[in-house]
């Protein structure tokens, strides 16, 4: 069985700078006190975007209507949607992508510019035998940005934050009993998702914010 990788591109055009604001009446009470606590403009929009984006998956996937949509967070953070316990999800965003999966096991997603990181980082944050497999191997078995991105995914699919310190499992050895999926994208990133069932092929699907909203306009009259 295959798994989407939803990869949202935020352009950022003006008009849609403008107009925004009359698009956050449709998310949760939650996220619009969140996004009015934010200072940037480009970072209020991801912000708006990702729950849009949840929603729409959700409306897609569960047949539900966007009023009857209550997304909740965990203890540590973990985003879910309130009375579908068999309906995970999760995001992740960096620069101006964000990267969204849902499944109906646990799953985690991370996408980060594949520039970041460095020797001391490894050494700090990841297990003695990442470190090696990095730095140590020739050539490397690993890079930085795909041993990172796949703790942070791995991190989102158990839910436990960064309660669980990274140099404390190993997502080189299979011993997490998980399977992760990597992938370079758009030159300058890296993206890993994480599931407890293994998939024949992670199919990655693209658009922007104008296309998120033709969609939710088109297909659920939701403006």
């Amino acid at each position: 069985m295959s798994m989407e990788l939803i990869i949202l591109r935020v352009e950022g055009t003006e008009g849609f700078e403008q107009d925004y604001r009359k698009y956050v009446k449709y998310i949760s009470e939650e996220r619009t006190l969140r996004i009015e606590r934010i200072r940037s403009e480009k970072q209020k929009i991801v912000s708006l975007l990702t729950e849009l984006l949840i929603r729409l998956n959700a409306m897609k996937t569960l047949g539900l209507k966007n009023d009857h949509i209550t997304i909740r967070l965990g203890e540590h953070g973990k985003p879910c949607l309130e009375g579908k316990p068999h309906y995970h999800f999760s995001v992740s965003h960096a620069g101006s992508f964000i990267a969204f999966i849902s499944d109906f096991c646990p799953v985690g997603v991370d996408i980060e510019n594949s520039s970041r990181g460095n020797a001391d980082i490894a050494k700090r944050f990841f297990t003695e035998n990442e470190y090696k497999k990095i730095y140590c191997q020739s050539p490397a078995a690993y890079t930085f940005p795909e041993v990172w991105t796949r703790k942070e995914a791995y991190v989102k699919l158990v839910g436990t934050g960064l309660s669980h310190g990274l140099n404390t499992f190993d997502v080189t050895d299979n011993t997490e009993k998980c399977f992760f999926y990597t992938y370079a994208y758009d030159e300058n990133y890296t993206v890993s998702v994480c599931t407890e069932r293994e998939a024949s092929c992670v199919k990655i699907s693209e658009l922007n914010e104008h296309m998120l909203l033709e969609e939710l306009k088109k297909r659920y009259d939701f403006f």
